[in-house]
């Protein structure tokens, strides 16, 4: 790389990572150092950062009052043999044609100024391409995907790939995102903005970082199979106003938290079912949650309503927050669409009017989330203590179409289910035994005979440590097939 050298001798008070004062120095024509007067003592710049990239290296720092220009430079780390780079009028600037591996120290003052700040032992990183994906491997051996190279659709995260912020922000050709088994971290609005994104699957434990998945507009469903480690970051769900479903399995011991506004205005999310692991739900997470109707909140999860800012499930049940500022924020109309006072039965949210459903919440006696649906007249119930608790529900719904020699079974999807075992009746041993294993709510069996009624029981099944977990079992379902 050419460019105007400044050599050591001039740069002995450049010692250390902050604001330094070296001599103004200028390159003749020839080539030949000078050093000429001192120019005014202008403010070096603050707040400089340097982010490493691939074969280069990106700085930013604040804006100096009355500066209109900056100059950049660099060096070999701990070398003082600074090369000048360019000069830029706006406040960051990046460093190219770098080798990878190889460390750097930078510096930038105003043009014309004296003092510098200067960021040290910044390394470019070896990126890799692989399908459609450009990936950094960091010392520790994780791997993250930096850029996203494909061209929409399902999306399919290889197992250990995480995602750094801002990846896929804006992408409107993505439809869904899974992730692979092992433990993964999404970055700060890493899809935000992906207003195609219908649906997200987590196979492995996950922490969601701040703003994640904020503001797509149309996501549906998003299933946690493995739960958290850390948790879900705030404003992470922020504004998916079409999520109708959050299935969360914690199958390890982390424990994790659901920060401030994680779930707010996700005006389609009808229930949600918090595991033992979570112990906190902070300020504003369910906020604007209009439609969420049943909540189960264990015991061990704290929910932070203690100061006027809390308002965790504000607006899911009609009734106002404790914030005025928020609740200036919202007009009720009442039966004649022109009277605007406070009425708990319409909200208008971004000129839409939404009648919220009536919340219950499944509690603990004595638990947090106990106090707090007593505080803000929330119906609750207390949660089962039987042993069948912990148990995804049994299917129901049941729905049967039917030919002579085969019937077909329908049912309600289960929550958290992950597969579903059908039973047959067998009448001569008087038992109900395994007929087939089926992913979705449907099942043919087929082989049958004619004019004959079979009975039926289904079960649904949650993936745990690898194994199906039974669930609790449906009632007995009784087809007759036809005679011809």
């Amino acid at each position: 790389m050419k460019g105007k050298k400044i050599f050591s001798s001039l740069l002995a008070l450049v010692l250390a990572v902050g604001t330094v004062t070296i001599p103004t120095v200028i390159t003749t024509d020839g080539g030949n150092i000078g050093i000429v007067a001192e120019a005014a003592d202008n403010a070096a710049p603050k707040n400089f950062k340097a982010e490493a990239g691939n074969k280069s290296v990106t700085l930013t720092w604040d804006k100096v009052s009355g500066a209109s220009e900056y100059d950049v430079m660099y060096s070999l780390a701990g070398k003082n043999h600074y090369e000048f780079y360019k000069t830029v009028k706006d406040t960051t600037c990046t460093v190219s044609g770098l080798t990878n591996g190889t460390s750097y120290d930078f510096l930038v003052q105003v043009k014309g100024s004296n003092v510098c700040s200067i960021a040290e032992k910044i390394t470019p990183q070896n990126f890799t391409v692989s399908g459609d994906f450009v990936t950094l491997k960091d010392k520790n051996g994780f791997v993250y995907i930096t850029e996203y190279t494909g061209k929409g659709g399902a999306v399919v995260i290889p197992d250990g790939y995480s995602v750094v912020g801002g990846v896929f922000k804006g992408n409107k050709d993505i439809t869904s995102v899974t992730f692979g088994k092992d433990a993964v971290s999404v970055g700060k609005e890493a899809f935000k903005d992906c207003n195609n994104l219908k649906k997200v699957v987590f196979n492995g434990i996950a922490c969601v970082d701040e703003s994640a998945f904020q503001d797509c507009t149309y996501l549906k469903t998003v299933e946690f199979k493995n739960g958290f480690y850390k948790g879900i970051g705030p404003y992470a769900f922020y504004r998916c106003q079409s999520l109708e479903k959050v299935t969360i399995k914690q199958t390890t011991t982390e424990k994790f938290v659901i920060s401030g506004n994680a779930f707010a205005s996700c005006f389609s999310l009808k229930s949600i079912n918090i595991p033992s692991e979570c112990t906190d739900i902070y300020g504003c997470a369910f906020l604007n949650c209009f439609s969420l109707e049943k909540v189960t909140i264990p015991s061990t999860t704290k929910i932070h309503d203690d100061d006027n800012n809390s308002c965790a499930f504000g607006y899911c049940y009609g009734t106002k927050t404790y914030n005025d500022s928020i609740d200036r924020n919202f007009v009720t109309v009442v039966a004649d669409g022109k009277t605007a006072i406070y009425s708990p039965s319409q909200i208008e949210f971004d000129y839409m009017k939404y009648t919220p459903k009536k919340l219950t919440m499944t509690v603990t006696k004595g638990s947090s989330a106990e106090k707090y649906a007593k505080n803000n007249k929330i119906a609750y119930k207390y949660a089962s203590s039987s042993k069948t608790s912990d148990k995804l529900a049994a299917p129901a719904g049941f729905k049967a179409s039917k030919s002579a020699t085969k019937i077909t079974l329908k049912w309600d999807a289960v929550d958290g289910a992950d597969a579903y075992r059908v039973y047959m009746y067998n009448s001569k041993t008087g038992k109900y035994e395994k007929c087939k294993t089926v992913k979705s709510a449907k099942c043919t069996i087929s082989g049958l005979k004619k004019g004959t009624q079979y009975k039926f029981k289904v079960v649904a099944l949650d993936t745990v440590n690898g194994k199906y977990k039974a669930g609790n079992t449906s009632k007995s379902v009784a087809v007759t097939t036809k005679t011809k």
